[in-house]
């Protein structure tokens, strides 16, 4: 867009509506125009046009039907008009237009008709062509200096906020082409929302964060002037202090600003809409005083209106409904109880599932630990993780070396009782026996008799020893798996302890099982499920995510368990209903979720809370 720019002089009020022209084609984007003069009782005269060619509007309008009555329309309404027709002058290919006729209004006085020739545009668009240039018509005339110069940067100022009907753009339009126009260091826009006024936009920022502390005091700034409908500055030079002024001397000595300056916006002079404020941080004689910001007043209030209006519009019914009722005096309570109501009521009666998470492996029903029956040492092993044994099957060998010292203990006092026993037979039966033996054959018998008992004696604890060397040969008391891993490093040659753990089998074939832990403070919604027999449980597994596995609660563990990570814990066994274990191993790890049946949706929310309020509320 290109804006002409005269020199800055005097100029009559028929030079200035030229000029208006000018600009209104420019800021527009029209393919031309012209001003039209009106008379009291006589019919409207051509005073100038642009981008038409060379031949004048008055001779052609003849070739457009209803083009007069039109403008006489305007006249006596002082409203705007359109009009479709097709243009044709010299030089210009014929093409189809729409014209769009305003009125010029100082005051009650009519100065006459501002006729554009737009591309046929769609109705919103053309609405925001309407409300620009109306603003610009309206304030040009009686409102602005008379220097050509300061017309056209205002008249840019007033198509800057009004070239959107969107809130933000035009919000920010409005904060940055202010500033920009009045020569402020920055210019802010509060807009009245529900009843308090929140920062729209900030002049030089895209973004800003409004808990900060800068935000927070022009919102207060804003807040302590609702009812303020006039401009009001500081420093003040002829207005007696008042709260107003009060406050804005205070905002500007905690914001370090040498002058502030409030412009509120009311597009019917009743009620606020919003409000701009204006701050210098340092002494800048070029900004406008507040009898040129009052200027701005009327077209931004407009600005901001038709914005609000447009996001009205846009919402829905509901939206703007609830708009409305907030932005009543005491709706906020009155709509923060009703809510509290009604989401108390839903947290109480709507039900929902009420699912408890914990943590479980899967394992075998039948599985064996094996234990070491006495102290030794791995002296063999006769299988490996994942080998497949039958019951009876040897799996690894224990050397006892006490058990081999006793042993040839035994034996060699088995070998002195038995030579014992073999020289008194021969000495009880040689007939050459010399005179001076002491014992006689009678004792010699009893002898015999009570070696052959400690024999007998020692025989059987050989038998008992052979039979504790036999029971070094640890056999598998199941079918199934060894799930050890790692078994040769772990077992092999390792010294061993009465009671020390060995190796696992499990049946993998057979039934499975499910381990579940639950945090002690879910376990109250679990006991209640299982003694209802409405708990189920569903799980996944890592090979097959997409398909839930179920299981039904078999088992609680009578008393809480104290895991070192997870703390207190209630253990519980579920039996798997639906067995799709295909690479599933012992000991894989799953989330369940252990479905306990409906509950309120407050209840399911904050269960924790209700159960140690109602623990607190029985003990007390």
């Amino acid at each position: 867009m290109s804006i002409p720019e005269p020199s800055p002089q005097v100029i009559s009020t028929q030079q200035r509506l030229s000029q208006l022209l000018e600009i209104a084609v420019a800021l527009s984007q029209a393919s031309g125009g012209a001003i039209w003069v009106t008379t009291p009782g006589q019919r409207p005269q051509l005073l100038s046009q642009q981008g038409l060619g060379n031949q004048r509007l008055d001779a052609l309008q003849s070739n457009w039907p209803g083009h007069q009555e039109k403008l006489n329309e305007v006249v006596e309404l002082r409203t705007f008009r359109t009009l479709n027709a097709t243009f044709q002058a010299d030089g210009i290919k014929p093409h189809a237009l729409q014209m769009l006729l305003l009125p010029i209004l100082d005051g009650d006085q009519i100065r006459g008709v501002l006729e554009l020739f737009l591309p046929v545009r769609e109705t919103p668009s053309l609405s925001s062509v309407t409300t620009q240039l109306e603003s610009l018509l309206r304030l040009s005339i009686g409102n602005l200096s008379n220097t050509t110069h300061g017309a056209i940067e205002f008249s840019t100022w007033i198509w800057h906020i009004n070239k959107s009907l969107e809130f933000k753009a035009t919000t920010y339009a409005l904060a940055n082409e202010t500033r920009r126009w009045s020569h402020w260091d920055r210019v802010s826009v509060a807009i009245l929302r529900g009843g308090d006024y929140s920062i729209s936009a900030i002049s030089g920022l895209d973004l800003f964060d409004r808990r900060s502390g800068a935000v927070r005091e022009l919102e207060s700034l804003a807040n302590s002037m609702k009812e303020q409908l006039l401009p009001i500055v500081y420093p003040a030079e002829h207005d007696p202090e008042t709260a107003l002024t009060q406050s804005l001397e205070n905002y500007a000595k905690r914001v370090n600003a040498v002058s502030v300056a409030v412009l509120p916006l009311a597009p019917d002079s009743t009620r606020p809409t919003g409000l701009l404020v204006f701050e210098n941080f340092h002494e800048n004689p070029n900004s406008l005083k507040i009898p040129s910001l009052k200027s701005a007043q009327a077209p931004a209030s407009l600005a901001v209106q038709h914005a609000l209006d447009y996001e009205s519009a846009k919402s829905n019914i509901l939206t703007r409904t609830l708009r409305n009722t907030l932005s009543k005096t005491g709706a906020k309570t009155l709509f923060a109880i009703v809510l509290l109501g009604l989401v108390a009521a839903a947290l109480t009666l709507l039900q929902t599932d009420l699912v408890i998470t914990g943590t479980g492996v899967l394992q075998p029903e039948i599985r064996k630990d094996l234990y070491a029956g006495t102290t030794g040492i791995v002296e063999k092993l006769h299988v490996e993780h994942g080998q497949h044994v039958r019951k009876g099957d040897a799996l690894l060998t224990l050397r006892s070396p006490d058990l081999e010292l006793e042993i040839s203990r035994i034996t060699g006092e088995q070998t002195t009782i038995e030579q014992q026993i073999s020289d008194l037979e021969t000495l009880r039966s040689d007939p050459r026996r010399s005179s001076d033996q002491t014992t006689s054959p009678a004792q010699q018998a009893a002898q015999v008799e009570e070696l052959k008992a400690v024999l007998s004696s020692l025989n059987t604890q050989l038998e008992l020893l052979e039979k504790q060397q036999q029971d070094l040969i640890i056999t598998s008391p199941i079918e199934g798996m060894i799930l050890t891993w790692n078994i040769n490093s772990l077992l092999q040659d390792r010294p061993v302890n009465r009671s020390d753990r060995l190796l696992s089998i499990a049946k993998l074939d057979g039934p499975w099982v499910l381990e579940l832990q639950v945090d002690h403070r879910d376990i109250g919604p679990v006991v209640r499920a299982v003694e209802k027999e409405t708990a189920r449980v569903n799980y996944v597994t890592a090979n097959a995510p997409e398909v839930v596995q179920q299981a039904l609660i078999k088992d609680l563990s009578p008393a809480l368990t104290i895991d070192p990570i997870q703390g207190p814990i209630l253990k519980m066994t579920a039996t798997i209903q639906q067995v799709q274990l295909s690479g599933i191993q012992p000991g894989t790890t799953v989330i369940p979720r252990i479905q306990c049946g409906k509950s309120s949706v407050g209840y399911v929310w904050f269960r924790r809370f209700i159960d140690r309020t109602r623990a607190w509320w029985v003990l007390w």
